[in-house]
């Protein structure tokens, strides 16, 4: 198994007083899909840096009030909190099933020597690799549109 990430460049210009976002605003900036030969399990889940749990949220937001100036008036919405898993992922888990032997590597990135189609760990962490979009084009795309073209650089 092995994790990629698509991230989109975001305005700074935004600061927050009030965290965590709702849900569906959270549903907007952030996606989760999944890329398997069989659907998703949480065991899959917990090898992979995305699953939330709500008390800790709630501490993490506590800690940078109490040790960073720029957070001292921040307001936590309970109500945003209680819609946060317990334990899960708190966005829509958006799934691709491949053939089985498939793998997880692209034809081109294959050398010669080695023909090893998939990349990753069967236990344990699993590894991610970041990939950052950017362009002046994104400031007009809506986030499913985001969405679409994060699963078009994955697939190369």
């Amino acid at each position: 198994m092995i994790a990629n990430i698509v991230m989109y460049s975001n305005s700074t210009a935004v600061v927050y007083n009030v965290l965590p976002p709702s849900i569906k605003d959270l549903d907007d900036v952030l996606a989760f899909l999944f890329v398997g030969s069989a659907p998703s399990t949480m065991q899959d889940f917990s090898c992979m840096p995305m699953l939330v749990r709500r008390n800790v949220i709630k501490e993490a937001l506590e800690c940078l009030m109490v040790n960073y100036v720029d957070y001292y008036d921040l307001q936590i919405l309970t109500d945003n909190l209680k819609d946060y898993p317990l334990l899960g992922i708190p966005v829509q888990v958006i799934s691709k099933l491949v053939s089985e032997g498939e793998g997880n590597v692209l034809a081109s990135e294959l050398s010669i020597h080695g023909n090893e189609p998939e990349k990753g760990t069967n236990s344990g962490m699993c590894p991610f690799t970041v990939n950052r979009v950017t362009g002046e084009e994104l400031n007009t795309m809506s986030a499913e549109t985001m969405k679409a073209i994060a699963l078009w650089h994955l697939e190369g």
